[in-house]
């Protein structure tokens, strides 16, 4: 008899935890308090970076390059394919962290690369406006995701293998009972042998706090009216970051058509931004001045790109203490497991979320290395 597992939340994680468990031939019931495809949490708004020459953790590559080889696959099995191989570019200060780091990461796992000066960077690419204390590293396999899409598929594939998708169902609670783990839920308490946790900005509570460390924060998305002539379309940009002074990474893709969502020279700031309540609607709004929190940024080191910003949007981060990802069953109950605490870095992962999520529901374990994204 199959295993009947839930998965709350059906965003980055939940989506593809969803569709590797039903491939698996697990029954699994899928929860989520909005809609498919909603943009209150942190799966939404058009583009998201991958790159394999993490710095950030030399523990992430693995994960990376199986995510990859799900990328490949999953754009495969749907119309609209979620990956887009753009290439990437990093730079920073040569004693910052983002350009050596990355460049150790891919020497140390044999990721195909070029390491670059400042020269170099701005021959290439002289949209941006470097100094030659800077260095960079281009990746050639690193490319972005079309976050909707990529959602939208995932939850296909659960459909079509069975699985029970309720949408605008709030959890309320779980418990152990017996074998198994009862949910309650704003439609009646539901009954499974797993629980799979992957509720992004709102997975601390579900987890509990001591359990789940979580922080949810604000963070700003801005487009930008450009003109044609400043090399920031594809093919000829990349996906890029820079590494700014206070360590929080300045990124962008290049203008593509055909993406779903607004017009324009996307570009973001990656930092933990200010802590909000996910559940303020108010809070989450678009403000006036929120451009200011990438357009100063924007103008320095890419002047020519510096446009009016034409829409702003806002997403949620799910950060923990230390920027990483914690992923494992429940000190309390190993009937229950979390994907939580992506903190902003996580959606390039997806489809080894998604397996890593099968592991510990079916099988008890994983086959990869987490030691450090332990829960603990």
């Amino acid at each position: 008899m199959p295993q009947r597992i839930i998965v709350i939340g059906l965003g980055c994680a939940g989506s593809a935890a969803c569709a590797e468990l039903s491939r698996r031939g697990a029954e699994v019931i899928g929860l989520d308090q909005f809609e498919i495809g909603h943009t209150r949490g942190g799966s939404a708004h058009q583009s998201r970076a991958f790159r394999l020459a993490y710095y950030e953790h030399s523990g992430y590559v693995p994960l990376l390059s199986r995510a990859r080889e799900g990328w490949i696959q999953l754009n495969d099995e749907t119309s609209e394919p979620p990956f887009i191989e753009t290439g990437g570019l990093y730079i920073s200060h040569q004693d910052g962290s983002l350009a050596p780091d990355s460049i150790a990461a891919a020497k140390m796992h044999g990721i195909e690369h070029v390491e670059l000066t400042a020269r170099q960077i701005r021959d290439r690419w002289p949209v941006f406006d470097i100094t030659d204390e800077m260095i960079g590293i281009f990746e050639p396999l690193a490319g972005l995701v079309v976050p909707e899409r990529a959602v939208a598929a995932h939850i296909e594939i659960a459909r079509r293998n069975g699985t029970q998708i309720m949408e605008r169902t709030r959890v309320l609670g779980w418990q152990p009972y017996k074998s198994g783990i009862k949910v309650d839920t704003s439609s009646g308490t539901l009954e499974a042998d797993h629980l799979v946790i992957c509720a992004g900005a709102w997975a601390g509570p579900l987890a509990g706090p001591e359990t789940l460390d979580v922080r949810p924060s604000r963070q700003v998305l801005a487009w930008f009216d450009v003109t044609h002539e400043t090399g920031i379309d594809a093919p000829e940009l990349p996906v890029w970051a820079l590494e700014l002074q206070d360590t929080s990474l300045l990124y962008g893709f290049p203008r593509m058509s055909g993406l779903p969502g607004p017009e324009g020279f996307k570009v973001a700031r990656h930092w933990p931004g200010p802590t909000v309540d996910p559940d303020d609607v108010k809070a989450m709004a678009v403000q006036p001045g929120d451009e200011s929190d990438v357009a100063p940024h924007l103008a320095r080191w890419l002047p020519k790109a510096a446009g009016p910003a034409t829409t702003v949007h806002t997403c949620l981060y799910a950060n923990s203490p230390d920027g990483h990802f914690r992923i494992g069953h429940h000190p309390d109950c190993d009937r229950v497991s979390i994907i939580g605490a992506l903190s902003g870095h996580g959606f390039k992962f997806q489809p080894v979320l998604g397996e890593l999520a099968a592991d510990l529901a079916l099988k008890g374990h994983v086959d990869f290395d987490l030691n450090f994204l332990n829960l603990h």
